[in-house]
């Protein structure tokens, strides 16, 4: 699937109550087919044929997870950001869920 250029805060997501909220497991919902496609790079190819259909995604930034987004000169964006508020993730029992990886991590963007 090639990616958009276009990507807000509000379009990333973590993929229900089994992957853990960390950079590497942030999917990106398709406004096309609704559909969830992973956007670290060395998860981009997983299920990229047909994308994934989650019960109960969790927003990113319910993980207290801010976004700045950086042009980059040679071409393409980097996704820079910063976890630096309180989460207000639960799990589906309602207990807190936090952001388990590092607070300030990069993804690069086409």
């Amino acid at each position: 699937m090639k990616l958009p250029k276009h990507i807000a805060l509000d379009d990333l997501f973590i993929i229900n109550d089994a992957d853990c909220p960390e950079a590497a497991c942030i999917a990106r919902k398709s406004s096309k087919n609704g559909k969830f496609y992973y956007i670290h790079p060395k998860l981009r190819a997983i299920k990229d044929y047909y994308g994934m259909t989650p019960t109960r995604p969790t927003p990113i930034k319910d993980f207290g997870v801010r976004m700045v987004i950086e042009a980059n000169p040679e071409g393409g964006s980097t996704l820079k950001f910063t976890v630096d508020q309180a989460s207000t993730a639960t799990y589906r029992d309602g207990k807190p869920r936090r952001w388990q990886g590092t607070t300030s991590f990069s993804i690069p963007w086409p």
